[in-house]
């Protein structure tokens, strides 16, 4: 199974409308069916409210780190939003993952 950046307004604005939402501690994570079942589809939306670029693009790399470390146990019919909030800053790798399986697991 492979990992793909959504990068298609389509599929964005479809994410957008979907409500399978979890409200998590340091993301919001939204779900919408997919239809590539071949693939993980993902969006990563980081804004500039929780710092500048090299604080957004080192939680980029935190999620992505994830996405590929947990890629099996992702349902891949999927595509998935994930929303970072402003305490994600502060926290370390390990608490992330915590609540990104716990978050993963909510969804299924």
């Amino acid at each position: 199974m492979e990992l793909n950046s959504i990068k298609s307004k389509i599929q964005i604005a479809k994410i957008k409308a979907s409500r399978d939402k979890v409200v998590g501690k340091y993301f919001l994570l939204i779900k919408s069916p997919s239809q590539n079942s071949q693939s993980v589809d993902y969006l990563l939306v980081v804004t500039k409210k929780i710092g500048k670029a090299v604080i957004r693009n080192h939680i980029k790399r935190r999620i992505k780190a994830l996405l590929r470390k947990h890629l099996e146990t992702i349902n891949s019919n999927y595509d998935y939003s994930f929303i970072a909030k402003k305490a994600i800053v502060d926290c370390d790798f390990k608490m992330l993952e915590e609540e990104f399986l716990a978050e993963m697991r909510k969804v299924k």
